[in-house]
């Protein structure tokens, strides 16, 4: 249609999706009226159905977006090299669905805080040194000074139990139930000597240390009985025979 034909129409307002427009298709003339998505506004685009393919979202200008399923992929479909990121300010850590397992990654600090941060006073959290072969679990964060953690297990408390484990769960270090607490390693007292034993009082009836002159300049066992170490001599060496 030549610019003098459509200078000579009446304006109008936005599009309509009762508009229809013409159009030249293969040297034919034909009217085809408009989808839903030409009379939306920049500003308020709706997309409803489709697929949204080979583009970034929010690059720009983020914004909060509300999912009921997000999926990770990589060409040529779903492996297990497939991750879902969620970044923080980019570099901060991220947030990794990957290979059947949440993988959650900081910089430094705080790998995973249990409860509501904002608000609650205590808290629990995970943290990890960035040197060594060792992770360490914090416990407890919050504003008071001093901070319980409590494990709890579910069911008859003759058998459910809290387990210390190493080599995959085959090797328990100690299990504490409710009955018996037992270990299937040597337990070891804290050493001391007499002059750097600690308070029996603090320490409290039925504690035990070991004490390296304790009985007589001897090596001994000490239980507090809430005021004093008890001298627990150390009697012959073990034998079979």
């Amino acid at each position: 249609m030549p610019n003098s034909k459509i200078s000579a129409l009446t304006s109008g307002s936005t599009i309509q999706t009762s508009d229809e427009i013409p159009v030249n298709r293969g040297g034919s003339n034909r009217k085809v009226t408009v989808a839903s998505m030409a009379t939306q506004a920049a500003s308020a685009v709706a997309i409803t159905g489709g697929t949204i393919d080979a583009t970034t979202i929010g690059a720009t200008t983020p914004a909060n977006g509300t999912f009921y399923t997000l999926i990770g992929r990589q060409s040529g479909g779903v492996s297990g090299t497939d991750e879902v990121q969620i970044l923080h300010n980019g570099t901060n850590g991220r947030v990794v669905s990957k290979d059947g397992f949440l993988l959650l990654e900081t910089v430094a600090g705080i790998v995973l805080a249990l409860g509501n941060t904002t608000s609650a006073v205590n808290y629990a959290t995970i943290t990890h040194t960035t040197t060594g072969n060792r992770v360490t679990y914090a416990g407890t964060s919050g504003t008071d000074t001093n901070v319980g953690l409590e494990f709890r297990a579910k069911g008859d408390p003759s058998s459910a139990a809290i387990l210390f484990a190493y080599n995959n769960g085959s090797n328990n270090l100690m299990v504490l139930h409710s009955a018996v607490n037992s270990s299937s390693v040597p337990f070891k007292v804290p050493s001391y000597n007499v002059a750097g034993a600690p308070s029996a009082s603090t320490a409290g009836a039925g504690s035990m240390i070991y004490v390296t002159n304790g009985n007589a300049g001897a090596a001994c066992l000490a239980i507090s009985d809430g005021t004093n170490w008890k001298v627990d001599a150390l009697g012959a060496t073990i034998s079979a025979t």
